[in-house]
C-alpha cells in the first residue's frame, strides 16, 4: 500500500511562557476505529529524529522538543502532527488507512497484525438504532450469525449452524467481556441478561478462526467496553415505554477524578408483560466498570449484578401457533412456571508493558448463578459458582506479532430437585452435584512481508467433569493457518484453514439414570475458508464476501424421550458449505446522508453419514438453519439531527427434524424507527420512536428442533414472534 499521510494540526493556541523545551510528559495512543492501543508508534521531531515509541500497550513517555511540535507515525496509519500546549498527559487517536468505515454501522474488521483474526464489528450506535433492549436484531444483521429469541429469557445463538440443534441456550459459541470470559463450565454463553449498552462494540468471530478467544466450532463473541470520557463527570440516561406493558429505565454516570482513574456506575431495569400468557418479565442490572493507569501498569475491572424473574410461556404446537399464538403451553401455564435467579459476573484485568514491544496480561474472574425454576414436571433450585483465570504474553514489532497464553476455570454446581407444589417447591427429590473444569493453552504467530501476511495459531485444550466419578476428555490440539494479501488499492484476499472442537456438555455424557456414557468424543471439524474484502480508504463502497466449507464428525444430538429424560445419539458427520456477503454504500446529498447495508447468508448444510437404528438420514439437510437469509436496511440522517431507519428481514424455511418430516415457514419482517436529536453545547437530548413487525406477520422467532411428542400430544416446535408493537423513548447526555 502506498504511503498516505495527512497532517492535522490539533492546536492553534499560543503557548504562554517558554519553559516547555525540556518538559517530560506521558500519554497513550489508540486506534480510532477499534479503540485498541497501538504499539510501536514513532514520536518524531519536526526534523525526523525519533523521540520515543509507544510500548506494547500504547503508552509513551517523551521529552517535549523546543518547538513543542511532534509527529506521530506508524505504517498503515495517517500521520498526526501535534503541537503541545502544556497538558500533563495526552490521549491520542490515530486513524488507520484500511477499513475506515465511519459511515458503516456493521462492518468487517481485520486487525492488521494478526491474520488469524477476522471479527465482524457491531458498534453501540448500531445496537441503539436497531433495538436498544436486545442484541438480537444487531447480531442477525451479520451474515452467518443467527440469534433466535423465544422470549426474553429463552435464546439461542448459532454461528454457521453450530449449535442449531441445541434445545435451549447457546453452547458452541464462546463469549468474552474485554479479557474476562463469560462462558460457563458447561460451555454455555448467556448474553441476553447483561446490560449490553455498556459495550462500545461487539466483535463476532465466525467459525473456529480465533485461538485467542477459544473459538470452537461456532466461534466467539467479544464485547468491548472503554472509558474514554475527558470530563470529570458525565451522565447518560434512557427512558423507554412501549406495547404490552414494556418499559425500561437506565442511568449511567462516568467519573474521571484524575488523569489516571476512570469509573463508570450504571443501573438498568426492564419490565414487560409480554404478548403471550404467562410471559411477565423483569430484570435489574447494576454494574461498574473502571480503569486505572500508572506508568506501565493498567488495571481494569468489570462487575455486573443481575436479578431476573421471567415467567415461561414455553413452546407451542403448530395448531396453537396458527390459531392462538398468544397462548402459553398448557402445562406451563397450569403451574405458572417461571425462572428466577441472581447472577454476579465480573473480573479484574491487569496489563504490564515490559518494554515497547512486549506486554503481559492477567485476569481473574467469577461467574456466580443462584436460581430457582418452577416447572410442570419438577422444580429446580440451582447454585453455580465459577472461578477462573486468563493470562497471556504478547510481542509486536513492525513485522511480527506473537501471543502465548493460557486460560482455566473451575465451576462447582449444586442442583436440588423438588416436586412442584401448588404454591412453591414440594417434597425433596434428589441432588445432583457436579464440578466442571476447562484448561486451554493458546498461541499465535504472524509475519508480514510487504503486502503478504503469514500466520499460524493453535490451541490445546482439555475438559473434564466430576459427578460421582470423573469424566475426562483427552487433550486436543486445534491448529490453524492463514495467508493474506492486501493491495494498495484496498483489495484484500485471505485464505485460512482451521480446526475446531466442541466438547459435550455435562448433560450429554450421562444416561437418564446418571450413569456415565463411556467413549464419547468431542465434535471436531475442519474449516476451509476464503475471504475477499474491498475497502479503499477514500471509497464509499465497502464489500466483503466469504466462502467456506466445514466438515464435522462425531456430532452428538440429544433425543428427548420425556420432559426430563433424553438419550444421546452420535449423528455421524456433516458437510457445511456456505457463502456470506456484507456490503454498505452511503450517498451524501448535501446535508443528507443515505446509507444502504446488505447482509446475505447462504447455508447449505447436510448430513454426510448419519444412521439412527434403521433410519438413514445421510444426504438430508441439517435442521435448524435456513438456507437463505437476507437483512437489508436503509438509514437516513440529516445534519445529525433527524434520522430514520428501515430494516427488512427475509428468511427461508427450515427443517425442524432430522428426517425432514416437519418444516418451519420462512417469513418477511419490516421494522421502522426514527428520531430527533437536540444539542445544547455539550448536552444532548434524543427523542425516538420505533415500530416493530410493521406488517404484523405471524412468524416463529425461535424453533425447538427435534421437539418430542409425549403422551400422544403434538410436538411443540414454535415460539411465536412478537406481533406489531410500538415504543417511544428519550436519551439524554449531560
Amino acid at each position: 500500500m502506498g504511503t498516505i499521510r495527512a497532517l492535522i494540526l490539533l492546536s492553534s493556541l499560543l503557548v504562554v511562557g517558554h519553559g516547555f523545551g525540556q518538559s517530560r510528559i506521558s500519554g497513550t495512543v489508540h486506534d480510532e476505529l477499534s479503540g485498541d492501543p497501538v504499539a510501536r508508534v514513532a514520536l518524531l521531531s519536526r526534523s525526523g529524529d525519533t523521540l520515543a515509541r509507544t510500548d506494547s500497550i500504547g503508552m509513551f513517555r517523551v521529552v517535549i522538543p523546543a518547538d513543542s511540535l511532534m509527529r506521530f507515525w506508524k505504517p498503515d496509519y495517517f500521520e498526526l502532527l501535534l503541537k503541545w500546549v502544556g497538558e500533563p498527559s495526552l490521549s491520542i487517536t490515530m486513524q488507520p488507512f484500511i477499513l475506515s468505515m465511519d459511515v458503516v454501522e456493521v462492518e468487517a474488521y481485520l486487525p492488521r497484525q494478526s491474520a488469524t483474526l477476522q471479527p465482524q464489528l457491531i458498534r453501540q450506535r448500531t445496537i441503539e438504532a436497531l433495538d436498544p433492549l436486545s442484541v438480537e436484531r444487531s447480531l442477525n444483521a451479520l451474515p452467518g450469525v443467527y440469534m433466535q429469541t423465544g422470549q426474553n429469557n429463552t435464546n439461542r445463538i448459532t454461528i454457521r449452524g453450530a449449535g442449531s440443534r441445541t434445545l435451549f441456550g447457546t453452547d458452541k459459541v464462546r463469549a468474552y467481556w474485554n479479557h474476562i470470559p463469560l462462558t460457563d463450565g458447561a460451555g454455555e454463553s448467556t448474553l441476553e441478561d447483561m446490560d449490553l449498552q455498556l459495550a462500545d462494540e461487539i466483535r463476532v468471530y465466525r467459525g473456529p478462526t480465533s485461538a485467542l478467544f477459544n473459538a470452537g466450532l461456532g466461534g466467539a463473541i467479544h464485547l468491548i467496553s472503554r472509558l474514554q470520557t475527558d470530563r470529570a463527570i458525565a451522565y447518560q440516561g434512557q427512558l423507554l415505554t412501549g406495547s404490552y406493558g414494556l418499559w425500561s429505565l437506565r442511568n449511567r454516570i462516568q467519573l474521571r477524578p484524575s488523569e489516571q482513574l476512570q469509573v463508570s456506575i450504571s443501573q438498568a431495569r426492564q419490565v414487560s408483560n409480554g404478548f403471550r400468557e404467562n410471559q411477565f418479565y423483569r430484570r435489574d442490572n447494576l454494574a461498574t466498570l473502571g480503569q486505572w493507569l500508572h506508568g506501565r501498569h493498567v488495571l481494569q475491572w468489570m462487575i455486573q449484578w443481575i436479578e431476573t424473574k421471567g415467567y415461561l410461556a414455553s413452546s407451542i404446537n403448530e395448531a396453537t401457533f396458527r390459531s392462538n399464538p398468544g397462548a402459553a403451553a398448557a402445562n406451563w401455564a397450569g403451574v405458572q412456571g417461571y425462572e428466577y435467579y441472581t447472577r454476579l459476573v465480573g473480573g479484574l484485568h491487569y496489563a504490564f508493558a515490559i518494554n515497547d514491544r512486549q506486554s503481559w496480561h492477567a485476569a481473574i474472574y467469577q461467574n456466580r448463578h443462584d436460581g430457582f425454576e418452577r416447572r410442570p414436571f419438577d422444580s429446580l433450585d440451582d447454585l453455580h459458582n465459577l472461578i477462573g483465570w486468563r493470562t497471556f504474553w504478547q510481542y509486536e514489532d513492525g513485522r511480527m506479532q506473537a501471543v502465548l497464553g493460557a486460560e482455566g476455570q473451575r465451576e462447582g454446581v449444586t442442583d436440588d430437585y423438588y416436586e412442584t407444589g401448588e404454591s412453591g417447591p414440594g417434597a425433596y427429590l434428589n441432588t445432583d452435584n457436579q464440578t466442571r473444569r476447562h484448561l486451554d493453552v493458546f498461541g499465535q504467530w504472524s509475519w508480514t512481508v510487504d503486502a503478504w501476511t503469514f500466520a499460524v495459531n493453535a490451541q490445546w485444550q482439555r475438559v473434564g467433569y466430576t459427578f460421582v466419578e470423573d469424566y475426562e476428555f483427552p487433550w486436543i490440539l486445534s491448529p490453524g493457518l492463514r495467508i493474506s494479501h492486501q493491495s494498495s488499492s484496498g483489495h484484500q484476499v485471505h485464505l485460512l484453514l482451521n480446526k475446531g472442537v466442541s466438547h459435550p456438555g455435562p448433560d450429554v455424557v450421562r444416561n437418564e439414570d446418571r450413569t456415565l456414557i463411556p467413549g464419547l468424543l468431542p465434535e471436531k471439524g475442519w474449516n476451509l475458508e476464503g475471504q475477499y474484502v474491498f475497502s479503499p480508504g477514500q471509497s464509499r463502497l465497502q464489500f466483503q464476501a466469504n466462502v467456506y466449507y466445514m466438515w464435522i464428525r462425531d456430532q452428538l444430538v440429544l433425543r428427548r424421550l420425556t420432559e426430563t429424560i433424553s438419550k444421546v445419539i452420535n449423528a455421524g458427520s456433516s458437510g457445511m458449505f456456505g457463502a456470506e456477503i456484507l456490503a454498505s454504500y452511503p450517498w451524501e446529498l448535501g446535508n443528507h446522508t443515505v446509507t444502504q447495508t446488505l447482509a446475505y447468508t447462504f447455508a447449505d448444510y447436510h448430513f454426510l453419514d448419519f444412521k439412527d437404528g434403521d433410519n438413514d438420514y445421510s444426504g438430508l439437510r441439517l435442521p435448524g438453519t435456513p438456507r437463505h437469509r437476507v437483512n437489508y436496511r436503509v438509514a437516513w440522517d440529516w445534519k445529525h439531527r433527524w434520522h430514520a431507519l428501515v430494516q427488512l428481514i427475509g428468511q427461508d424455511r427450515l427443517t425442524l427434524r432430522d428426517d425432514e418430516s416437519a418444516w418451519g415457514d420462512g417469513y418477511f419482517l419490516m421494522h421502522l424507527n426514527a428520531g430527533r436529536t437536540f444539542r445544547f453545547g455539550s448536552r444532548q437530548l434524543e427523542l425516538f420512536g420505533q415500530v416493530d413487525n410493521l406488517t404484523n406477520t405471524l412468524y416463529a422467532s425461535m424453533f425447538l428442533i427435534n421437539a418430542g411428542s409425549f403422551g400422544g400430544a403434538a410436538p411443540r416446535y414454535y415460539y411465536p414472534g412478537m406481533p406489531r408493537s410500538f415504543r417511544v423513548g428519550a436519551r439524554v447526555e449531560l
